[in-house]
């Protein structure tokens, strides 16, 4: 699976270690380690899922 950068460049083999929620009302970035919200198995279930709706 590939990431698109800026410019479209590629990024092979990136890996998304965490996440963050920036709630700008409040000038607020909350970040979250994926393994925390996650699992390995559900994370390939979402990605498979993601990519389908992509598609459409």
């Amino acid at each position: 699976m590939k990431i698109d950068g800026f410019f479209n460049t590629k990024i092979e083999g990136a890996k998304i270690k965490k996440v963050g929620i920036y709630f700008s009302r409040f000038g607020i970035l909350k970040v979250y380690n994926i393994e925390e919200i996650i699992s390995k198995k559900e994370s390939n279930e979402l990605k498979e899922w993601l990519v389908e709706q992509c598609k459409h």
